[in-house]
Parts: C-alpha cells; structure tokens; sequence
C-alpha cells in the first residue's frame, strides 16, 4: 500500500481551443482550455455575476452528494471553470501554476475593473498572464520557475491571498495557527487570513493544510468560489490539537554551574550578590545570603513564550535560619519582571502565585514540576511526583525569564539547585526523576507491579526508572494521558527487558485504538502490524521512536537511532492521546522504562536548503568533532560570546536539534567531508549498569541520528576514555561495547573500511589501564576483532590519539596494545604554521613504529577558556598543510594499505572553547572549509554553496543560550592608542653586551651594539643576568629593536630571585614582520607573575630556524607624567586589562569584569556586546543603563547627560568614575597624585584597611570577607571583627556537610611564607572536627589531597579560642608561587568563628621548590642511589619516603616508599629541568612489598609505573611511559624505559620525572626502588 494515497488525475488533452473573440494557434490542455474560456469575462464587471447556469448531472464525474458539488456548480455558474470536456470535471485532476496564475490574474482584474489578458500568440500561452499577475502584485518577478509544474497548496492559498485586497477577506472566524503550517512560513499569514475568512479551512476537524500537496481542480474550485462570493464562505470552529516545536528553554542538567574568583569560563546565568564585599568575584559562589538588607538572587534569560505548554523542573533545597521556612523563590517572569509564576516559602508552605500548596517543607531536596497551560493560562504543581493543590491560575504576563532568589530581609538563608530544567510544547517528557523517592508520578496510570527504581547508565541526576516487575504468566501496564494532538507526532522512550521468556509492547494511541506500536518478543523488535524490525539485545536500553503522522496515517519506526521501517497504516487515528507500556512475561522478569517524550514536529518552508554533496573519491576527509555545546552540560556559550571571531554563522545553536545537525551536514559535505568523528563519553567512569545514555551526546543521538541528511554522510567515535570507564575484559564486554555494536557500529552510516569499522581512542595508557596490561588489552583487541564479524564484518580497525607524543616508544606500545594506526586530535599551537605541523607530522611517521594518519589543524586559540588570545591560522598556512597532506604524505602511504593513502583528520570542527575549529564563524569565515574542498576535492566552490542562515532560521537553531547578556571581557587585541605610550626614562641600564649565547644556535656575534644570532632549531635563545638587582615594579615597558629574516614570532623569558625555573607563564610575545627593523615595546605588568626580582632574562628572537639581527634591549620606565594611575578598593589594588585615563577632571575607569570592577564595588551588572547596553544596580539600589556611543545615561529612569559618549576600549567600557561613584553614593574617595583610593565602608575603617599586611587575613571589618568566597555555610564578619559561619546540610551528597571558603588570586611566594597562624574557636555537633587547608600553584591548578594540611580540633579545645601554627612547608607541594587556598573550618555540622589568619613571612628563607634540591639549568637526577639518606630530592603527597639500608645488602641504601592510608596512587617524585624534544632512558629496580593496611602477602600484585610530569602545548601534564607488573612473591625485578619530552613543551615549573604504584583494589601499595639512572639520550 502506498505510504501517501494517490490524490490527482492527469490532465486529459483537447485538440483546440478558441478563447472569446481569439483563435488559439496551438493545441492546449483541456483543462487549460477549461479555465481560459471560462474565465474569459466582461473587463468592465465590478462584481462577480454568473455567466452561464450549471444543470445538475452536467459533469458525469460530480455526484450531487460529493463534498464539492456546489462549489463546482459556483465556478462553473460564474464563469471561472468548464469541465475538461463535456461531460466531465475531473475533480481529482492537477492544477499547474500557470492553471493557478490565469485564474488570479482574470479574477483581480474583474474586481478591479481591468482589462483581463488574454493568451500568448508566442511564447508560452500563459505568459501575458504571469506579466499581468507580476504587474499586479499577484506574484513576484521570478518567484517561480517551473509554470507548468502542478501547483501545490500553500502556492495556490499565496496566490489567491494576493488577487483579492485583504479588505475584500472579512474576518469571519478565529482561527490562531494552521496546525501543519508554521508561523514562520512565507505564506503562513496570508493562509491565516484565508482560514479566517473562511475561503479555506483544511481537509480536517484540526484544519491541516497540508501545504506541499498538488491541489486538485475540485479544491481550486472551492477557493474560487469562496474568494469570490462571501455568501459561499465557511463559517467554522477548529479543534487545536497541534503545538507548536517542542525544545528546552533551559537544560541544566546538574545544577547551576558555580565557580569563584576571577574565572570567566562563564555561565548563562546572572547573579546579584551585591551584598558581598571587597571581593574579586565575577561568578557564581554559594548561594547563601547572610545580609538582611541585600538579595541574592539569579535569573537566566530565555526564549519568550507567550502560548502552548510550559514545564518548569528542578530539584532544590533550602536552609534557613529560623525553623519557619520563608524568604525563598522562585518565578518565571517577562522581560519586565512581571511574574507569571512564582513559587515562594510561606510560613513554612510552599505555594504557588499565592495559594499555598499543603506541601509544609521541613529540610532536604524537593523534586518540583510545574506544568503549564499558557493558552488557558492554568499550572499544576507535583512535588517528588505527587500533585499538591488544585485550581492555580497564572497571569498574564509571557514567560521570558526564570529567577531564584531571596527576599532583601531574609538572612542566613541558602538555597541550592542540582537540576533546572524549562521546556515548552512536550506533551509528555517523563524521566521519572522523583527526587529519589519511590512515588510513581501521579499522572502516571499503572496496573500490576509498577515502581520507581534505580536503573543508572546515565549520570546527569537521571538514574531513576520506572519499573514494571512480572511474575510467571502475570500481565502490568504504565499509561501516559495528554492533550489530543494530531500531525507529525513523534513518540520515543528507553526500555531494558530480557529477551528469554517477555513481550512487551510499546504503543501510541488515540483512546483506545493504536496508532502505532512496537513489540519486543523472542529478542525481536517487531511493529505493530508485526513487521519484523531488528533484533533485540535484552542487556541494552533499547531506544525506540515512533515518528507517526495521523494525517497520512504513514509511520516510521527508529531503534538505537537508526530507521529500521516504515509502513503505512489504514484506518489510522486522527489524533493520539496516550502512551502505554504493557509487560507480561513466562516466569519472573522486570521491564526498566524510562525517558519518554511526545511531542509535534512541523515542516518548515525555509528548512536548511538540502545539501549537493561534494566528497573526493580519493580521500577519506574525517573531521574531529567534540560536542560541548549544549548549554547546561559543558561552560557553555557565556564563554565565547564576548568574542565576535568566536561567534559561528549558525549562532549560539543547541546541540540535539535536527535542523542544527542539518546545517552541519550541508556545510560538511558541500565541502569534502565524508565523516564526522565524534567524541564519545561514558556515563561513568567506573561502568557497572547497562547505559541508557553516554555523556553530551546529543548531537549524534537527537540531532544527526534524526536529521533529514544524514544519510549523506558517515559518522565514527572517539572513546574520550580520560576516566578509564572498566577494569577489566568482562566490564567492557558487557557494558560498553555491546553498547557500542548497537548503537552505533550496526548502523549503515557508521565508517568503514574494508567492511571494518572504524574508531579511535583518546588514551592508549587508559586504554591499557581498563583491562589490566598490555597482554590483557591486546586480549581486548582480540576479542573486538573476532566479535565483530558476528554482524557480518570483516573485523575493526582501531586507532590511538596520539596524546601529543613525539616518542618511537609510544608508538610502539600503540603497536603492542592493537592499534591499527595513530592521530594527532590537533598539532596545538604548532598548527598555526604548517612548516611546523608538517615536521610532527613526518617525525612520528619516519618512526616508522605505526601507521600516522595525517592531521591539518589550525592552531589553539583558547581566549574563550583562558582569556588569552593566541593566532589561528591564516588560510594560506592552512592549505599549505592540506596540499603537504594531498601531495607529499598521502601519496608516501601508498604501499600500504589502501586505506594508508586515503584517510586523513581534519581537527577540529567546534573547538570554540579551546580554540580549534573549521566551522564557518567570524575568524576566517569559510575560509577553512573553501580549503578543504579546493585542496582534496579540486572543484571550484558554486556560487551560492556558502550561505548563512537568515535571522529567522538562526531563531530555530538555538534556544538555551538566548545571548541577550554576553561575557565582558577584555577582547585581548593589540591596543594601538593609550597603551603604546613609549616610556621614556631608563629603569635599568643592562647593557646589549651583558647578552650572551644561550642554546640552539648556529652562530652568535655581540659587539656591544648589535647581535647577531643564527639559529639551528625553532627553539633558541640568548641569556642575560643582570648584576645589579633589577626590580619588577620598577620596570614598565621592555623595547626590543631587532630584524628578523622572515615573519616569525618573538619570545621573552624572565626568571626571578623568588621563582628561578623557566616557564611559559613567565614569558611574553610578539609577531614581528620579516626583513625590517621591529620596535617592540612589551608592557611586562600584564604577566602577574612579574614580580619581585629579576634572576636571568632570555629572549627566544625567532620561532625557526633562521638569522636575526638585535640592536636594542631597554629597560624603560614612564615619567611622572607618563605614570599610570593607580586604583585601590577597601586597600585591593585594581588592575584592569587597559590603562585608567584622567580627561578634563574626570578619571575614565575601565570596568573589567574579571579584575573585580563590579565586585569590588558591590554592583550588579548586564551586558550585551549585540546591543551595547550596559546596565548596573548599585548596593545603595541606583540603577544606570549605558549605552556605547551614547551621552546619555538613564538614572533611575530619569536621563542624564555624560560629558562625553561612553567607549570600549579593547571590549571594556570606560566608566566615567568620579561620576559613577557619586551615583552609587561611595564618598571615602582620596587621590594622591596618581593614587586613587576608594573605600566602600566607613571612612572610620580607614586605618584599619591602610594598614593591612598582604597575605593576612584580620576580618575585623563587618561585612568585609577580605575576599574570601563561602559556600555551603552561612557567614557573617560580626561587629566585634570575627568571622562566623555555620555548615549547611547538603542533602543526597557526600558528604553531608562540607563548609569553605576559598580565596583566589593570591600571590604567596610559598618559600617565603614557610607557616601561617590561626585563631579559631568552634561550637561542635560531634566530638571532634578536622580543618583542612588545600591550595593550588601557579604551575599546578587542581586542588587534591595531595596539596592539603590539616588540623585536628577536639569539641573541648574548641570550645576557646586558641592560636594554632599551621607548618605548610611541611608538604613538599607547598612550592613556587601559591594562587589558591580553601579552608574547610568544619568536617561536619558546626559552627566556627575565625578571628584571624595570617601567613608568616620568613625573610630568612631559602627559596627552594617542593621542599627539595634540583638543578634547574639541565636534566639531573639527584640522589638516585640514594645515598645521602637525609636528601630531600625525591618526596611525595600520598606516601612517605624514607631511606633505608637494603635488608638483601646493607652496603647499599634504597628507598622505602610507604603509601598513606586508603586507596593511593603512591608516588615518588623529583622535580627536573627537562629539554623539549630530548629524549631520555630511564633504568632502576623496583620491588612490591604490601599494602598500606600492613598485609604482605606474596600473591598481592599491581604495577610500578614511570610518568614524565611536564606541561605540553595541550595543557596535558602526565605522560605516563611505562608499566611493569610487580607482586610481592616475584621481588625485585629491573625496569627501563625510554620516553621523548614533546618539543612544544617549554613550561619547566611543572617537570616532574616519578614513579608510582597502582593501587590493589582499594588500598595503597607499598613498594621500594634502587639504583634510579635517568640519562638523556644524545643523538
């Protein structure tokens, strides 16, 4: 049967026709002839009056009880239509658009009084017709193409909208929206005009259209008589069973993202805490407001919503102070804050818009739902699943923003989220995610043995289903009701049931007949008319769709994201009401289900154009992708706003969108991409439950799995496996790669190779790691080899990333653990310039140890995740890697296998974030995807192939991240006014002959005045020690005067007395143009680390291997006129990214976010880089809106004027200050010559904030936290100068309490602040707590525990205050440069009162790193022998250390390595100087001898293993080398390895050569080494 019934006749062929008063010179159509004749009319007519009479039975084919018999009879009576011949109509017969045209172009002119056209004598006969409707406003020139193709409806409807005026179509119904047509459409409100004028009102009670149809002449002969004749109309009253698209509004599917200090990674959220005080803080902290003058409140933008179905979510918690809950929200309003729903804490009730519920909260997470009906304007509320209240009624006001907060009076008041989620238009999206309780949701029908279990394989706050449990021969059913909708419905939901001995059937219906259904029976999937599918593994969540159109009663049928059939059904429903679940099995069995989703899909005329692919037959083009663009489940879009070259042409998309994944699509193929490889994450790293859904997977499930072109092209995957995800064979086995053969390998789209998929994995050592060792990972690789071919391929081919190795080494145990081939995910900053991707390139190949695929890349510019911009490619650096790849790599691989020569990686497609990408956005447009195409597909680009979405499509693609506010930040472009300003004095006079060769050079001439240098690799230097003391603060600019050979880019390099070691962090840049004299001036203040004093300076003069000639190297400072200004708040010094500039009295400030211009002032702010308004709300509630380019300032909605047009300079807004500050009412101002001094507090506090000592910490201020953020507490700086805070219950988290507070942006010179002293008191619920201190460097960011001290703190001792001395340096981390500290006060519930804390400066002090001796100028490894029992050189976090006589040879020590308690990767470290590039050969001895709980058992087994520490390009610090299995029985055994330092690497703060041990399930290894030889290898 045919998915759409046949619906037109042809058009039967008449052998002449004479129209009125002409002879026709051709034969035509008698239906042409038919409409011709007909509507061949008076000119001079001013009505519509019959021309001739219609007898019944005239037309054989026109039953007097057909639905349009009179409408034939009006036509033909008027004169507009004849029958084709004379005896028949043919009502089933097409219309072309020249049929369609005619008839207009008569019926305007009749109205209008004109002369009508007649026929053509040349050309086409209808073309006077077409001219007549062109001149008329009927249609557009060239608006159609083809006239003699059939005329479909909605062309017809736009036609007949534009022959009559809108005057002449009376309103005589209230229809609000065409069900299968889109507000959007072109024609959509000219239709509406028709349908309610009652010209045409669908084929349905619903009203559907359906647009794209061809009409038939009994249609057309309705309209016409319609349109003509009002009398004729249809006077009607529609059944909406249609909503509009279904889409999340906001998917934080872990709660709001928070972060403290200064990081700008970003957040779509907004956050006023303008109770905070003397704080550098851009983002979110905790949620806790202990100020009962100030709110703290967030609030996220969204879409508004004025119509349809709206879905509020989200699991919350609150703490207060008082044991009556109030002071707690949460509303969605407009954009005027006008509430439509507000959710609030009344006398310890929660209620909605003002009823209260009968829901009394006491404490812990609630699961709250709000559904709501915007057309009725009516809300249910369901609290962990279960209804409260009845009867809530909402304004009327749009949904457009969505707020949490507290009201001004509430203090000690805190509130957390851990899911948001609003969507509109789903008429069901159930995941059962009841709070972890065990309600069933309440508008949930089960019949049998239904409950809500833990399921797991997701993550997400997601791990709840509901389950139906059978018993032998025992029948259960879980049923869904919903508003009746009909149209394109799409129904899809997750279910888990054994296949032995169960039938389930999965069903949509309309009452109590099916639509459609899916039964799984006999490890089957069969359709409802029990078409066989495919099959049905029973230890797989099984993803199964129902796309149903009720309106052509067609179906299509999707299992694990792949259309397995299709198939028309007779007799359908026309509307569907319900979902049900029906379970029944043989003996005892469970059915999981679990996501279910309904909702209306609709076509759109303006759909992403389809694509004409463009793939090379020669080339396999695989481009990387990683899907981190999904708002709510990575940083998000607020991290790149700011950045217009960051901004794509798709705008802020959603990920998951099939019109989304559809423009990625046409943009990839169109230009030689053939395959998408996507980054694949597990739900967990430790898989122990059947996956429903792998982590930020949207893009592939939702959007390409559903898109209309994915069929033009493959897709493959990247295990991310960073978090191992098994242990062993069995774990994978089970849980994920089964997993993977349904999902993904079984699906005709996925790439192959030789009838071989293909994948790739991240990590070979993870890979190594989840099954145990090499031998057992190779038994991995095996089994997948041989498991494939059971669905009928030839085996896999797996490749490794290289994790930016440049070592033989690695890629031989690739080669051992099963690799097929290698890849670079991107070449980093080296792919900026292709000599240098071109070299990694080729070294890895000339290995010759595996196949490297080849990668082009373009660079890592990652502004949107570090702030700092880094260059991209140009176009031309970019193709020259293409055509290397084409022409001289591709071709080498020849004799290999054919897939060798084929295959290569295009990196990276959305790397917004990190600053890899190829996808069409600001930097070079299409640039990069035109190269791909010109290089390996060798077709010039059609015009027209690039094209941009308009606004009106870019609307559909993205609705999580609105981008009405986006991040303010510093752009990170070259300045080029104030900033340039040329120092003029001296600072220091180091002399240019005080320079002296350094490394990596060929040739090296100084006399004095000039030096030439000539290097012979990318990397060389020259070096300078000053010999006179050389202050940081003292120098303001560094000018460099030097000609390079060719464009290259400049490096300097600074050491100081405090921080002696070489790092990338303490270095500058500058491009210089290639065969002239560059001035260079670097302003070194922006490099915070440039402080103290100058040790040794190097300056890297080009980055090839090429000559330079260097003239001048000054040391500069500015005059006093020349000074900047300086700004201090509450005694912090300010310092924006640009210069304060005083004009006409009035300072100019730059407010920069992320140095604390709006916290430091207590300000909530807003602003959009599209709109260029800046709005502020002051602590003292003045609210100012600004606008760039404008004068005009709205103060507290009265305007005023600016003395002159507020600007951006480098993207931050140039606040005019002393006007700003007399605004928020801050009058403790004070200006010493350049100094400003501002203070938020009382000017009696004066003293006190002057006096402040820089890494000491009073809290002697009320209010002012010194910077410290608190979470998961209350806090309060009392009056009597003592911080107090009490730890808040985290509920569902471990652990329950966990009370901080964090301070960031420090700069404590960790020698030189050996200890710190601490006085506290507590008031203990438990007997004892324990104070823990973790901190972080400026060489080694995360926070672990590692990096802890600790303080025990009994509840009697607590009970005083006391001063306690913290010993730091007592952990050998305690190193280099601290930028971070967390203080946990409280282990458990508690309060605490800190009086002060304050760090300890010892001028006495030898600086040294971690506590232990290393040799900063070169490799060395101290100590190896261990020798010198008190040597310091190798020390650890997690294990202690010792030296100790060797029991086998007392004349010979080892070191004795004792893991601290529980499960620890015990190491022993050395910090090193390494070389870029070197490589070198590690040999010792190595013996297991227990575990940390004192068992020594000779069967105890794990793995000694060597890491290389040190940062690379890609931010990756460990490499681990090599493993060596060890058990306690099998005693020493002798372990050597080689590894190779990646060349890009040139921060030396972090080198680190160490050995570990594994842990042994969950406990710690002891272990002991000997005879430590690490040597680099000389070439």
């Amino acid at each position: 049967m045919p998915i759409l019934p046949k619906l037109f006749n042809e058009s039967t062929q008449a052998d002449a026709f004479a129209g009125k008063g002409e002879k026709m010179m051709r034969k035509l159509p008698a239906a042409v002839a038919a409409f011709i004749a007909a509507a061949t009319l008076s000119a001079s007519a001013a009505v519509f009056n019959p021309t001739q009479s219609y007898k019944s039975g005239q037309f054989v084919d026109v039953k007097d009880e057909s639905w349009y018999a009179s409408s034939v009879e009006s036509a033909y009576n008027l004169g507009f239509m004849n029958g084709t011949d004379s005896k028949n109509f043919s009502p089933d017969g097409n219309v072309t658009l020249a049929q369609a045209v005619t008839i207009a172009a008569r019926v305007n002119a009749i109205y209008n009084g004109k002369t009508a056209p007649v026929n053509s004598t040349a050309g086409n006969w209808y073309d006077t017709y077409v001219k007549y409707a062109v001149d008329n406003g009927i249609i557009s020139d060239g608006e159609y193409g083809d006239f003699g193709a059939n005329a479909q409806r909605s062309e017809v409807a736009h036609i007949f909208a534009k022959a009559l005026p809108e005057s002449y179509y009376n309103k005589i119904n209230d229809v609000k929206k065409v069900p299968d047509v889109p507000s959007t459409n072109s024609y959509a409100s000219e239709l509406l005009m028709l349908y309610n004028a009652g010209v045409v009102m669908g084929n349905d009670e619903f009203g559907t259209f359906f647009p794209t149809s061809s009409i038939k002449r009994s249609e057309i002969s309705a309209i016409i008589s319609r349109a003509a004749i009002p009398e004729n109309r249809l006077k009607k009253t529609l059944t909406n069973a249609d909503y509009e698209d279904a889409y999340y509004l906001i998917d934080d599917c872990t709660g709001v993202p928070t972060s403290s200090g200064t990081n700008i990674k970003g957040t779509a959220w907004n956050y006023d805490n303008r109770a905070r005080l003397m704080s550098v803080s851009n983002l979110l902290t905790t949620f806790t407001d202990a100020s009962d003058k100030y709110p703290i409140v967030i609030w996220r933008d969204i879409d508004d919503q004025t119509d349809g179905l709206l879905t509020l979510k989200l699991n919350t918690s609150a703490t207060f102070a008082s044991q009556t809950p109030n002071g707690v929200y949460y509303a969605i309003t407009d954009d005027n804050k006008k509430e439509l729903m507000k959710l609030e804490f009344i006398d310890g009730e929660l209620a909605l818009n003002g009823k209260k519920s009968g829901f009394a909260y006491k404490s812990g997470q609630v699961g709250i739902r709000v559904e709501m009906d915007l057309d009725k304007r009516t809300a249910e509320l369901y609290i962990n699943g279960l209804a409260y209240g009845e009867g809530y009624t909402l304004t009327d006001a749009a949904a457009g923003r969505f707020y949490v907060g507290t009201t001004a009076e509430a203090k000690n008041v805190s509130f957390a989220l851990s899911k948001v989620e609003i969507f509109r238009n789903y008429l069901v999206n159930e995941k059962f995610d009841v709070n972890g309780t065990t309600n069933i949701p309440q508008t949930w029908q089960t019949t049998g043995n239904a409950s809500i279990q833990k399921a797991g394989g997701q993550g997400y706050n997601d791990s709840y289903s509901l389950v139906l449990k059978a018993d032998s021969k025992s029948s259960h059913s879980a049923k869904k009701t919903f508003n009746a909708i009909s149209g394109n419905i799409v129904f899809e939901t997750y279910v888990i049931l054994p296949t032995d001995g169960t039938r389930a059937v999965v069903s949509l219906n309309g009452g109590d007949k099916q639509i459609a259904s899916m039964r799984l029976e006999g490890g089957k999937i069969y359709s409802g008319t029990s078409k066989e599918l495919r099959f049905h593994n029973g230890d797989i969540w099984q993803c199964l769709r129902i796309e149903a159109n009720t309106t052509t009663g067609n179906v299509i049928y999707k299992i694990n994201g792949k259309k397995c059939g299709e198939e028309y059904i007779e007799g359908m429903p026309k509307t569907a009401d319900n979902i049900t679940y029906t379970f029944d099995a043989d003996k005892a069995a469970q059915i999981s289900i679990d996501d279910a989703e309904v909702y209306l899909t609709h076509e759109y005329d303006d759909y992403c154009p389809e694509p004409v692919p463009a793939l090379s037959d020669k080339y396999d083009v695989v481009l990387n992708i990683c899907s981190l663009w999904r708002e709510g489940q990575h940083w998000g879009w607020e991290a790149v706003s700011a950045y217009p070259d960051k901004e794509t042409y798709l705008g802020f998309y959603d990920e998951g969108l099939t019109e989304v994944a559809d423009w990625e699509i046409k943009y990839m193929v169109e230009h030689g991409i053939g395959v998408q490889h996507l980054c694949w994450y597990c739900p967990s790293d430790n898989i122990n439950e059947p996956i429903k859904k792998s982590r930020m997977n949207d893009a592939l499930h939702d959007g390409f799995f559903n898109a209309k072109y994915s069929d033009m092209m493959k897709f493959t995957f990247m295990w991310e496996n960073s978090g191992q995800n098994c242990k062993d064979l069995e774990q994978f086995k089970k849980y994920i790669w089964s997993y993977w053969v349904d999902y993904y390998f079984t699906d005709p789209r996925f790439y192959t190779v030789d009838n071989k998929p293909v994948f790739t994995v991240w990590s070979y050592d993870k890979f190594k790691n989840a099954f145990g060792s090499v031998q057992d990972a190779m038994e991995a690789r095996k089994f997948m080899e041989e498991d494939i071919k059971k669905y009928g391929f030839d085996g896999i081919i797996m490749l490794f990333a290289d994790g930016h190795s440049q070592s033989a080494d690695a890629f031989k145990v690739m080669k051992s653990l099963g690799a097929d081939g290698s890849y670079a995910y991107h070449w980093n900053q080296d792919g900026v310039y292709a000599d240098k991707a071109m070299k990694r390139m080729q070294k890895n190949e000339d290995f010759k140890a595996l196949h490297i695929v080849p990668t082009a890349s373009v660079g890592f510019n990652n502004i949107g995740w570090d702030t700092t911009r880094k260059p991209m490619a140009s176009l031309d650096e970019h193709k020259k890697q293409l055509e290397y790849i084409r022409d001289v790599y591709l071709p080498s691989q020849s004799g290999e296998e054919d897939w060798h020569s084929r295959m290569l990686i295009i990196s990276t497609w959305n790397e917004y974030g990190e600053g890899t990408y190829v996808m069409p956005a600001g930097v070079h447009g299409f640039g990069y995807l035109d190269n791909i195409r010109e290089v390996l597909v060798g077709t010039p680009i059609p015009e027209g192939t690039d094209i941009k979405p308009t606004e009106q499509q870019k609307a559909r693609l993205g609705h999580l991240y609105t981008g009405d506010m986006t991040t303010l930040t510093t752009l990170d472009n070259d300045s080029d006014d104030e900033n340039t300003t040329i120092p003029k004095d001296k600072a220091y006079d180091l002399p240019l002959s005080a320079w002296k060769n350094g490394f990596g050079t060929e040739s090296f001439d100084n006399d004095g005045s000039k030096i030439t240098v000539k290097g012979s690799a990318n990397d060389h230097a020259i070096l300078a020690k000053p010999e006179t003391p050389m202050l940081c603060s003292e120098i303001d600019a560094i000018h460099i005067q030097i000609k390079p050979a060719s464009d290259t880019v400049l490096e300097l390099f600074f050491t100081t007395t405090d921080s002696t070691s070489w790092a990338q962090n303490k270095s500058f840049n500058a491009k210089l143009t290639g065969g002239k004299v560059n001035d260079i001036y670097i302003k070194p203040s922006a490099n915070a680390l440039w402080t103290g004093t100058i040790a040794e300076l190097r300056l890297d003069p080009a980055n090839k291997t090429m000559s330079s000639e260097i003239t001048a190297i000054e040391f500069l400072k500015y005059s006093e006129a020349q000074k900047d200004y300086e700004l201090f708040m509450n005694s912090l010094q300010y310092k924006p990214a640009e210069k304060i500039v005083a004009e006409n009295g009035e300072f100019y400030v730059p407010a920069d976010p992320l140095q604390g211009f709006f916290s430091l002032h207590n300000l909530y702010y807003e602003w959009s880089r599209f709109t260029n308004r800046l709005y502020i709300l002051a602590a003292n509630d003045t609210e100012m809106e600004f606008h760039i380019g404008s004068d005009t300032v709205k103060v507290n909605g009265k305007n005023e004027k600016l003395a002159k047009p507020l600007t951006l300079k480098d993207g931050l807004p140039m606040i005019p200050y002393k006007w700003f500050l007399n605004k928020i009412g801050i009058t403790n101002v004070t200006i010493d010559g350049k100094t400003i001094k501002v203070s938020t507090v009382d000017s009696k506090y004066n003293d006190i904030i002057n006096s402040r000592v820089d890494n000491q910490w009073e809290f002697n201020i009320p209010g002012d936290f010194e910077g410290w953020s608190p979470a998961f507490m209350t806090s309060e700086i009392t009056e009597d100068g003592i911080f107090t805070g009490t730890a808040l219950e985290r509920e569902n988290q471990n652990p329950k309490y966990d009370a901080m507070i964090t301070k960031k942006g420090l700069k404590i010179n960790a020698a030189k602040y050996p200890t710190a002293t601490l006085r506290f008191k507590c008031d203990l619920d438990t007997d004892a707590t324990t104070l823990a201190f973790y901190f972080t460097t400026t060489s080694d960011s995360s926070m672990n525990e590692d990096k802890a001290i600790r303080l025990n703190v009994t509840k009697e001792d607590g009970k005083q205050f006391k001063e306690y001395t913290l010993n730091f340096a007592e952990n050998a981390l305690w190193d280099g440069t601290i930028d971070q500290i967390r203080f946990d006060p409280l282990s458990g519930s508690g309060t605490c009162y800190i009086d002060y804390l304050r760090f300890n400066y010892d001028a006495n002090a030898k600086d040294s790193t971690a506590g232990a001796e290393y040799n900063s100028e070169k490799f060395e490894i101290l100590n190896g022998n261990a020798s010198d029992a008190k040597s310091k050189a190798f020390y650890s976090g997690n294990a202690d250390i010792t030296i100790v006589p060797n029991p086998d040879k007392t004349s010979e020590n080892i070191f004795n390595v004792k893991s601290k308690g529980g499960k620890q990767w015990a190491y022993m470290r050395q910090k090193v100087t390494y070389t870029p590039g070197a490589t070198y050969k590690v040999s010792f001895d190595a013996r297991l001898t227990g575990t940390n709980d004192g068992k020594t058992d000779g069967s105890i087994a794990s793995e000694v293993l060597v890491n290389a520490v040190y940062l690379d390009a890609a931010g990756k610090k460990d490499h681990v080398i090599k493993s060596f299995p060890v058990t306690v029985e099998g005693g020493w055994i002798h372990c050597e390895c080689e590894y190779t330092v990646a060349a890009d690497s040139t921060l030396r703060d972090s080198d680190e050569f160490t050995i570990y041990a594994n842990p042994v399930g969950d406990l710690g290894a002891n272990y002991q080494v000997k005879d430590i030889k690490v040597t680099e290898v000389k070439n």
